[in-house]
């Protein structure tokens, strides 16, 4: 049973972790 809308939030989910992690790679690791 998936939902499209968990499936949804569970991607921008991912989106965003990825983005902090680039983010953190490129300027610094502050919040890693």
């Amino acid at each position: 049973m998936m939902n499209p809308i968990i499936q949804f939030f569970k991607f921008i989910y991912l989106s965003i972790k990825v983005l902090v992690i680039v983010a953190g790679g490129h300027g610094g690791t502050r919040n890693a």
